[in-house]
Parts: structure tokens; sequence; C-alpha cells
């Protein structure tokens, strides 16, 4: 099957995260085995992934089948791909269902040319966190001895080759109060009268660090707000959420003790807790590995694509824990998670191709 194609089957499956149905992967199954390669479905936490390999399994194509949900605002069903002015729209199209289809295309012709072995991991958690995914099947590998040379991801990039990432961490600050009934103010202290100043203090903070000329500079943001769901109580305690993307001179006991020490200049009972820490910062350091990706994109587009650093979250985090090189190519990441999402036929063609000629140079 052709690129296009692939992609157009994949859309119109709706697998909005996490992917708990078998029967998402079905059609997959069959496709590769026409090709005479064995598939396994892993299920972990009652989400379903797909592995399959040939040869030595030395070159790891890693992706999502699970997408966000649609939302509103389409102007055609985000479930039945059309292809309007040479580009495919559907949900997933960009994110990353355009991209998983250049790797299994490139998978599947990398088998018909005898290549030595390559692998294809395609897991059903991403976008909520991973780990019943691509974190879960890793583990497995491990302790299989089956773990991969290198890894390619197809997160969204702009054909620019992703090397390194901030860590992430998800901070809970609790500030406390007293709870009575709304009938009868002030007779405690209300945890809303002290969050004022503990959001304009979280707004503002300020973490310590070295200067990091390999990654963006790590931010703060404000992005929850929790008081209950109880209207005629006050509150007894009021949790907010901060998401925290930070670099390598930096750790979650660090930031914790940033954010504390800021709050102390505040006259609020409050506690802080990490929420989630799902990924340390990262950067490529196989030089080799990153020059043959700058190649392999060079040679198909003519253009000369950057090494970049920014972005939000993905899987590569998951490779960098287990000490495997990766690199991630993907398509247009200004379409990630929007409205009539879509991508570029051609660049999803030059996607495939450029993921071929990466293998070959490995």
């Amino acid at each position: 099957m052709k690129t296009e194609e692939i992609a157009r089957d994949l859309i119109s499956r709706s697998t909005v995260s996490p992917v708990t149905s078998e029967d998402s992967f079905a059609h997959l199954i069959q496709m590769l085995k026409k090709h005479d390669i064995k598939s396994e479905l892993r299920e972990y936490g009652g989400v379903h992934n797909l592995y399959a390999g040939f040869g030595d399994e030395s070159v790891c194509f890693n992706g999502h089948m699970d997408v966000v949900p649609p939302g509103n605002g389409w102007t055609s069903d985000p479930f039945d791909p059309v292809v309007t002015d040479g580009r495919l729209y559907g949900r997933g199209a960009s994110d990353m269902k355009g991209g998983l289809a250049a790797q299994i295309a490139a998978f599947l012709e990398l088998k018909e040319r005898g290549h030595s072995g390559a692998s294809l991991m395609v897991v059903g958690d991403e976008e909520q966190g991973g780990r019943r995914g691509t974190s879960a099947m890793l583990q497995d590998l491990r302790e299989e001895g089956r773990l991969p040379k290198v890894g390619v991801i197809g997160e969204p990039t702009d054909l620019d080759i992703q090397v390194g990432m901030r860590g992430i961490v998800w901070l809970d600050i609790h500030v406390f109060g007293d709870e009575y009934h709304a009938s009868k103010p002030r007779l405690g202290d209300n945890a809303t009268s002290d969050l004022p100043e503990v959001l304009k203090t979280l707004n503002g903070l300020e973490m310590s660090h070295s200067e990091d000329d390999k990654l963006p500079k790590p931010t703060s943001e404000v992005t929850a707000i929790n008081t209950g769901d109880v209207y005629n109580s006050t509150p007894s305690r009021i949790t907010v959420g901060m998401d925290i993307r930070y670099v390598r001179s930096q750790s979650p006991k660090t930031i914790v003790r940033d954010v504390e020490s800021a709050l102390s200049e505040v006259e609020a009972d409050y506690r802080v807790e990490v929420r989630s820490h799902s990924g340390e910062p990262f950067l490529l350091e196989n030089r080799g590995f990153q020059e043959a990706a700058v190649s392999a994109v060079e040679s198909v587009t003519g253009d000369t694509p950057e090494a970049v650093t920014s972005g939000g979250a993905s899987d590569g985090r998951f490779f960098a824990r287990e000490d495997i090189p990766f690199v991630e190519i993907g398509l247009d990441t200004e379409e990630v998670h929007v409205a009539n999402e879509s991508c570029s036929v051609h660049r999803m063609r030059q996607l495939k191709e450029s993921y071929v000629q990466l293998a070959e140079r490995i």
C-alpha cells in the first residue's frame, strides 16, 4: 500500500486516547502478515499496543495510534479523511497518523529491500502520558533482551530533527483553610482569600538554574485550580496545578525548593508536592546518528533540516531512559490538535523516503 492509503486507513479508525480495542490494530496486523511479518499485541493496563519486527530489529520505528478527541469546528468528518489541494484532512493527520503511515510504509519497504532488520512499535497510549505504551513496552523488551539499537520517532517536527527536550514535572500546591457553612461567613480562614497572592507568586516564579546552551529556558505555568464542587461550604483545601519544563541543571527537588522559597513570602498555609515526574531532560549525544538523520532528510527534500530541542513531551523520553539513541522526525507542528487537522501528502511521502534513507545509513 502507498503511504497515503495507509494514512487514510489509519485516520478512518476512531482511536481516541487511550486505545482499548484490539480491533483498532486488526487491519494493520493483516497488512504486516501479507509481507510475512509477524506482529504481536501487548496489553498494559487495558491499553493495546502492537510490536512487529524482522531481522535483528535494530532500528525501531515508534509511533502512536491514539489521538485527542476531535472537538468542534470541523468542516468535514474528522474520521472520514479527505484530500483537498494536496492536503490530507482528518484527526491525527499530523499527530501522528500521517507520520505513522510513513513509518509503516518505510518499514515494509525495508523488509522488501532485504534490510538487516527493523521493528515497528505502534502504541495506544501517548496522548495520556505513554506509561501504558512505549514506557511499558521498552521495559518488556529490555527484560527480553530485545531493545533496539536506535529509535526513530514520528512525532511532528516539520521534518526537522528533534534531538533533545526539557524535563517535565507537574506540581500540586495545596493551599489550606477552614471549612465552614457559606451562610455563616468569616467563621475561619477561607483558603480562597490566600489564593490571589499565591497565584501571583507562582505566575512570577523564578527558578534557579544554570544556562543551558542546548535546551530552551525552563518554564513554569499554572494550569489547574481545584476547589472541589461544594457550593455551600468553604474549601478546606485548594489545589493549584503547575506544569514545569526544566533543564539539565535542575531536578524535581530543586524545583520544589524554589517554589517553597517563593511562597515563604506569602501568608498562607500550603504544601508543595510532586504530582508527576514524566521525563528527565535529554540531549542526543550520538553525533553520527544525528548527522545520518540530517543527511537522510536532506537527500530527499533538498533542504538541510535543523536540529531542534523545543516542543512538548514525547515518547522519546522513554528511549532516553533506556539509553537508546533516537531522533524524532515528523510532519507539521502547526496542525497538532487543531480542528481541520491536516498534513501535506507530498511531505508525507518525503517523510517516508527519509525514514528509508535513514535506516539505510545506520
